[in-house]
């Protein structure tokens, strides 16, 4: 196969400042306030215990963690410094150093369009790996999420199914995004394993991360922050994503949501940090 790459986005005018330094600090300061008077919801009593024991301030009652000021500031000099997000095809590595960006196939799709009968029916394996196979082909796209869902299969396994789909038609990077339990994180960091030669080969080159979600807001279900533990034990990077509602989940303002947003992805990296130190994430 001839070596091949992909095309980034890359910043043609310098970044556009749309909030004074002021406001910036204020959204910061306001979000440390918010980790450390509010905190975030765990819905496992076995990770708040968890948290407790490494600094948070845990009500029972709520099944909240606080974060002590300096126990933010902890848990997050612990992140490391590096994230490399590597492939299987040489040259196609993501790097992320502020000159460029990526495009990337998004979905998950419990529902797409029946390419033949024109018709909408559930989405299937297969169609993980079409859209897998279409996204490696372009190189504007420059890692993977799983486009479909593998519908037809047991709801614990499917996203096994996924990943499957993913690795047997792309060499580029993989992102999941339907492993939220430790069952199937464990199981997806073992399979990455296989694909490159072992779990030392994977912990140096980590050819899939995942992301796990927030419910906004401040909310975390136990499911994924385990998840994101086993991918650390794995060496997988594992991001946070959160997807407040301005005036719904979040504040009416957009200060106000913006705080709740810093703070749902910051208390999901500082509660990852605290149950894994020196875990990659993002």
């Amino acid at each position: 196969m001839a070596d091949r790459e992909i095309r980034t986005v890359t910043h043609r005018t310098p970044p556009l400042d749309i909030m004074p330094d002021e406001a910036v600090a204020a959204i910061r300061d306001a979000t440390t306030e918010v980790l450390e008077r509010t905190g975030i919801e765990v819905r496992s009593r076995a990770i708040l215990a968890q948290l407790g024991a490494a600094g948070a301030v845990i009500d029972e009652e709520t099944g909240r963690a606080r974060f002590p000021r300096e126990v933010q500031a902890g848990a997050l000099t612990t992140v490391p410094p590096d994230l490399p997000l590597a492939s299987r095809e040489p040259g196609l590595d993501i790097v992320l150093d502020g000159t460029r960006g990526y495009l990337g196939v998004d979905g998950n799709a419990a529902e797409v369009v029946d390419l033949d009968t024109d018709q909408r029916r559930a989405s299937s394996k297969a169609d993980v790996a079409a859209g897998t196979l279409i996204g490696d082909a372009l190189p504007q796209i420059g890692y993977i999420w799983q486009p479909a869902v593998s519908r037809e299969m047991p709801v614990p396994s499917e996203p096994l199914h996924n990943l499957e789909a993913n690795l047997n038609n792309t060499g580029k990077h993989i992102v999941m995004m339907t492993a939220v339990t430790p069952e199937q994180a464990e199981a997806s960091a073992e399979m990455a394993a296989v694909a490159v030669g072992g779990a030392t080969a994977l912990r140096e080159r980590p050819i899939l991360s995942a992301f796990q979600c927030s419910v906004s807001p401040l909310v975390y279900d136990g499911g994924p922050l385990a998840a994101a533990v086993e991918f650390a034990k794995a060496g997988v990077p594992s991001g946070f994503m959160v997807m407040p509602i301005l005036g719904a989940t979040a504040p009416i303002t957009r200060a106000g949501t913006m705080v709740v947003n810093n703070a749902e992805v910051i208390g999901g990296v500082i509660a990852h940090q605290l149950l894994a130190p020196g875990a990659r994430t993002f």
